[in-house]
């Protein structure tokens, strides 16, 4: 009978604790990170010389910890990867493998990419 009773409690502690953690995983800015930095490499690998992509990252902008500073995308021609930033204490890189040369800016809530022939190597 008491063994019966702790079982119950242990696993209503367990259920618990996994609902807690799915709950703030899916709701954090890892994903989020994840989610866009996979997105625009996999928009770069599609890229050919010459074309304009502009992407709406205002999810992203919102996700955004306001008392982080930094770019919240950098994406590196040199090493080929994107780099996706909420808050100073995470981040998610993904790379590419377009060999075209990358430009890119943040106009409002679009980040605006120019692809063009040539690049780093």
């Amino acid at each position: 009978m008491i063994s019966d009773i702790v079982f119950i409690v242990l696993a209503l502690a367990f259920i618990t604790i996994l609902i807690v953690f799915i709950a703030r995983q899916s709701s954090s800015t890892s994903v989020i990170e994840e989610q866009y930095a996979k997105q625009i490499a996999l928009a770069l690998d599609a890229a050919e010389p010459g074309m304009q992509i502009h992407l709406r990252i205002s999810e992203l902008l919102d996700a955004k910890k306001p008392e982080f500073i930094g770019n919240v995308i950098r994406i590196d021609d040199g090493r080929r990867e994107v780099r996706v930033q909420l808050s100073s204490e995470s981040g998610f890189s993904y790379g590419f493998f377009n060999g075209a040369s990358i430009t890119y800016a943040l106009q409002g809530d679009f980040l605006e990419i120019g692809v063009s022939a040539g690049g780093a190597r």
